[in-house]
């Protein structure tokens, strides 16, 4: 079974549209349909949020693309490597969105508004 064949069976099993899972995604429904028809691969980005909405493992699409392709085993480890790459980088942006919030939420609670004076200036708010 190739990749398109086994996205067009997975979005059937989910009752879902090529617009809905291109929207899913974030690519364009074109995109998505090149996919489905086996014209082109997704991008190693594209694995994660497509195992996520059809709720697989990664690794049995990027199986799907190395039996379609005859890609290596070397090839199929890069892959896996750039796709824990991108895991590991969302978790550093998602631990530095919460260590910004906390400071952000300490400073506005030990910095109180002081009814509308301007701390630069001494002066009103305008």
């Amino acid at each position: 079974m190739t990749l398109g064949t086994f996205l067009l069976n997975l979005r059937r099993e989910h009752r879902l549209s090529q617009k809905d899972v291109a929207a899913a995604v974030n690519v364009a429904q074109s995109t998505y349909c090149d996919w489905e028809s086996d014209k082109h691969l997704p991008k190693i980005a594209y694995i994660r949020p497509l195992a996520d909405l059809f709720k697989v493992k990664e690794d049995v699409i990027l199986q799907k693309i190395n039996g379609q392709h005859a890609a290596t085993e070397t090839e199929l480890i890069r892959l896996m490597t750039e796709n824990e790459h991108l895991r590991q980088r969302d978790a550093q942006q998602e631990e530095t969105i919460r260590t910004l919030e906390s400071t952000i939420k300490k400073l506005s609670q030990t910095n109180p508004s002081d009814g509308g004076t301007n701390e630069q200036t001494g002066g009103a708010t305008p």
